[in-house]
């Protein structure tokens, strides 16, 4: 035991330069130190809705759907919805891809497969 303590002043020693700190983003010594880009905000037209002049519409290539951010029943109980362009980013489907943080994974507009007609593998689209 004695051995031992004799000899910790040179092991801390021999390990010394493994033991600094991680470099940080305002280190001029490290270029490489990557930040983290911002999370995407997306806003959408809101579309539906109970309105003395009717719902809301869409533009042409767009599709109304319920907004999955906001809970309740949605465009069912006339509350509005979100007007969505096509060629967003898939999700879903039998290979179970996932949405981009902060995003919703919804049944896919633009396209005729749907879980309500049997179809299990239906891709979606994030919102």
């Amino acid at each position: 035991m004695r051995l031992f303590i004799n000899t910790l002043p040179l092991l801390v020693l021999s390990f010394s330069p493994f033991l600094h700190a991680a470099p940080t983003a305002d280190d001029p010594s490290c270029s490489h130190v990557e930040e983290e880009p911002p999370a995407p905000t997306y806003e959408y037209a809101i579309c539906g809705g109970d309105r003395r002049d009717g719902p809301l519409q869409c533009a042409d290539d767009h599709a109304c759907v319920d907004d999955p951010r906001k809970g309740g029943c949605g465009m069912a109980c006339d509350d509005t919805g979100i007007c969505v362009p096509p060629g967003l980013e898939m999700c879903g489907g039998f290979a179970g891809f996932e949405c981009p943080e902060g995003l919703h994974c919804i049944d896919n507009p633009f396209d005729d497969c749907t879980a309500e007609a049997g179809w299990a593998d239906c891709a979606g689209v994030c919102v």
